[in-house]
């Protein structure tokens, strides 16, 4: 199985204190609670998050600017135009 890639996530002192701790009782990795508290965070919140995304998108949609970064894709409406050309 090929490895994961990983991110670094900066928090302060006391919050890493309580993932250190919650880890320690549940006798997970730190890493694994976090996953599973954002996991439980972005469920717990979908619909508030989804409409955000989409003003967004409807933003990026409506703006003049070829070169504003969709966060959906992760490409710019340039980006995206000469994507679908070379499909043709």
């Amino acid at each position: 199985m090929a490895a994961k890639a990983t991110r670094l996530v900066r928090v302060d002192i006391e919050t890493d204190r309580l993932i250190a701790d919650t880890a320690r009782l549940q006798q997970r990795f730190k890493k694994d609670v976090v996953a599973s508290a954002i996991g439980a965070y972005v469920e717990a919140n979908r619909e508030e998050l989804d409409r955000a995304l989409d003003r967004t998108q409807h933003r990026i949609d409506s703006a003049d600017d070829p070169f504003v970064v969709d966060p959906r894709t992760g490409l710019t409406r340039a980006e995206r135009e000469e994507l679908f050309a070379r499909m043709d």
